[in-house]
């Protein structure tokens, strides 16, 4: 009769201790809904940021653009001086031909 009340001890601590092992893995289970929502919202927070920094690359981009823009018009201008200092040039070379000429 101890030696039965012993072994149902023994299956009693034995209980206990997988009580208290799915009470642990219980808990653990419950912490997985918020380490999943943390890890949802640094998900967010870096898809914000990434978003942030590609919006300052694209306006970044956009005054590259217009800096290039602006360096067109320049060399368009400096283009059409070049020109008319050529159409000047030919003038007076014209002329001095014609002067040539005569004298």
């Amino acid at each position: 009769m101890a030696e039965s009340a012993l072994i149902m001890a023994e299956k009693a601590l034995k209980l206990a201790a997988s009580a208290v092992i799915m009470d642990e893995a219980a808990q653990k289970l419950a912490e997985l809904p918020l380490i999943t929502a943390k890890t949802s919202v640094i998900m967010a927070e870096t898809a914000v940021i990434m978003a942030e920094t590609a919006l300052k690359m694209a306006e970044l981009a956009l005054k590259m653009a217009e800096s290039g823009l602006i360096m067109a018009e320049s060399a368009v201008k400096m283009a059409e001086s070049a020109l008319k200092m050529a159409e000047t040039a030919l003038i007076m070379a014209e002329t001095a031909l014609i002067f040539k000429k005569k004298f």
